[in-house]
């Protein structure tokens, strides 16, 4: 799937569309059933926030989801 900034998904706000992003995370916060990731690339100031299911990763990949880790998401944009 063809990569989108983050810039571009908050300037068309295309919801409803499945959309790849790749970047950093900024910040982190695990509770019991999501995890919040802020993810920025670069492209603009401002973040985007992914939420994950807890049950769609293992307990190795969510223990290497730190601060600076670089990310691949591809997801529904809500």
């Amino acid at each position: 799937m063809k990569r989108t900034t983050i810039k571009e998904l908050l300037n068309k706000k295309d919801i409803g569309c499945i959309a790849c992003v790749k970047g950093w995370v900024r910040t982190k916060r695990d509770s019991k059933k999501v995890i919040f990731i802020m993810v920025n690339d670069g492209s603009t100031i401002h973040n985007l926030q992914v939420v994950m299911d807890v049950s769609e990763i293992t307990e190795e990949i969510r223990s290497q989801i730190t601060p600076g880790a670089s990310l691949s998401i591809e997801g529904l944009v809500i």
